[in-house]
């Protein structure tokens, strides 16, 4: 598997943003949008999926990393829009706020 991520930089530069989103959302700094994820995952699905990161010793760990990534790809999606929505939103209240000098 190693030699497949050395001859290609697509298959390389794939895997480490998946290594990258993996350790995201299995970091204990980022239990907030960890349960939000796991909420949309319950909605969608009627199940959790526990995301893998992939360990240097194991050799299909890789694979179980990519394959829990493509088990959940929707619910990411879905996870990404509500984000970016909030954090927009938020944006958007704070900038109208300031232009009509009221505090936040």
């Amino acid at each position: 598997m190693g030699e497949i991520f050395k001859e290609s930089t697509n298959y390389r530069e794939a895997s480490k943003k998946a290594v990258t989103i993996s350790n995201y959302f299995t970091s204990k700094n980022h239990t907030y949008f960890i349960g939000k994820l796991r909420e949309i995952q319950k909605s969608m699905y009627n199940k959790y999926q526990n995301l893998v990161v992939p360990g240097f010793t194991q050799w299909n760990s890789y694979y179980y990393c990519f394959s829990s990534l493509l088990k959940t790809r929707d619910a990411l999606k879905v996870w990404v829009y509500y984000t970016y929505f909030c954090y927009y939103f938020f944006f958007y209240y704070k900038l109208i706020n300031v232009v009509t000098n009221h505090r936040i």
